[in-house]
C-alpha cells in the first residue's frame, strides 16, 4: 500500500529523511532535527512516500 506522509515538526524524528545509519544521539543528527524544525516553522513542506512501510526515492 502506498502512503503519502506529511512530515512536520511533531513527526520528523519518526518519518524524516535520514540515512539508516544515522545515530539520534550524534551532534549532526540533533543539528539536522533542529534545523528542520525551524524550517517547518518558516513554512517548509516535506512529504515522504512509503510503499508497504518503506520510504521510496523519486
Amino acid at each position: 500500500m502506498i502512503e503519502i506522509i506529511d512530515v512536520n515538526s511533531s513527526n520528523v524524528e519518526t518519518y524524516g529523511f535520514f540515512c539508516l545509519r544515522s545515530k539520534p544521539k550524534s551532534e549532526g543528527y540533533k543539528k539536522k532535527i533542529k534545523w528542520l524544525k525551524h524550517r517547518f516553522n518558516d513554512g517548509l513542506k516535506l512529504k515522504i512516500i512509503q510503499d508497504n512501510g518503506s520510504q521510496k526515492d523519486l
